[in-house]
């Protein structure tokens, strides 16, 4: 099982920080930064995140493909995202932004990413996943990382702007 994490975690931080690399080097920043936290809403956070969670498990039908090019696409979206914001309001206030609830989201996305390639590869091996996905010690889990990210859709939306509000837009 340690493989997995091993793989999610060199594809997630390789991705992004090459995503970082590459966008802070060559892309200009001229967006306002006062409209980046006006639409925060809870519901519309969790869902999103749910939706790429659910992505990242049920890559296991492509056999873990799919859900290494999710996790691929989601560590360059936080990679530039990271950048543009770090060049418009610096490094350390760009990972005060992410740190509050990426501290819970990146490792629950992280564990459904190694959910959906270790299923995979059972799948793969043809070995039977369905006694796995409908134990209830999976699904109590699941539930578990969907609480997780509920917790984190709402630190986002009232820590993170927060933190915005205070420490940027001074």
């Amino acid at each position: 099982m340690r493989v997995y994490y091993v793989i999610t975690a060199i594809i997630y931080l390789g991705s992004l920080m090459t995503s970082f690399i590459y966008v802070y080097k060559n892309i200009n920043c001229n967006y306002n930064t006062k409209y980046l936290f006006i639409k925060l809403d809870t519901i519309r956070i969790f869902l999103r995140n749910s939706a790429i969670s659910l992505l990242l498990i049920l890559g296991f039908i492509s056999f873990g493909v799919m859900t290494l090019i999710i996790l691929c696409i989601n560590g360059v979206i936080t990679g530039s995202m990271l950048a543009l914001a770090s060049k418009k309001i610096g490094l350390v206030n760009a990972l005060l932004l992410i740190l509050p609830h990426g501290i819970i989201e990146i490792p629950v996305m992280l564990v459904f990413s190694v959910w959906g390639l270790m299923l995979g590869v059972k799948l793969y091996k043809r070995e039977n996943i369905w006694e796995i996905i409908t134990s209830k010690k999976f699904i109590a889990k699941t539930l578990l990382l969907f609480l997780l990210l509920a917790i984190a859709a709402l630190i986002e939306v009232n820590v993170t702007g927060v933190i915005y509000w205070r420490l940027i837009e001074k």
